[in-house]
């Protein structure tokens, strides 16, 4: 779910088809519903609740993809803020871990954990 400056939340969720390219993530979801609705330049935060695909509950936090990462990135320079401002909130099924900290800093791990150049 995306929360905008003026405390809309827009909830988003995973699509998978057969086409692993063409499934859209959770996170495009929410923020493609917030830009449709006007809100696409107002966005500050996302909160990321992940389970597994057969719909079970996860024991560990789910970054968001690369693609995903871009997209909350140039969605935070629309809304006038950079990636360090930006928040993001991810959280098991049952809520037993919940981390929070800037798209940043989630960045930066995902690239660690790649060991991709960010």
């Amino acid at each position: 779910a995306v929360l905008t400056k003026a405390g809309k939340i827009h909830i988003g969720t995973n699509i998978e088809i057969s086409a692993e390219s063409a499934s859209l993530c959770a996170e495009r979801s929410a923020l493609d519903r917030a830009n449709a609705t006007g809100d696409g330049d107002q966005c500050v935060a996302i909160a990321i609740v992940t389970r597994d695909v057969d719909g079970s509950g996860t024991t560990e936090l789910s970054p968001s993809c690369a693609v995903c990462q871009r997209w909350l990135a140039d969605f935070a320079i629309r809304s006038g803020i950079g990636d360090e401002e930006f928040l993001v909130i991810s959280a098991t099924t049952d809520f037993s871990k919940v981390e929070a900290g800037s798209l940043a800093q989630s960045r930066r791990k995902l690239y660690a954990s790649r060991r991709l150049a960010s």
